[in-house]
């Protein structure tokens, strides 16, 4: 029931919270840019968000 609490994801949100810069999480497990980047524009169209691995 506590799996919640060792989350990354729920880690990342208590940082914010408590007053993180989002700009400290580049390079980390959060930051998408390099596979927005990597994205081509037609990939985008119909694009499901359950098929991204």
């Amino acid at each position: 029931m506590d799996e919640w609490r060792t989350d990354p994801t729920s880690a990342m949100c208590r940082a914010l919270v408590d007053g993180a810069e989002m700009s400290s999480f580049a390079g980390g497990p959060f930051d998408v840019r390099a596979v927005l980047a990597d994205m081509r524009p037609e990939a985008m169209d119909g694009f499901l968000l359950g098929e991204v691995p």
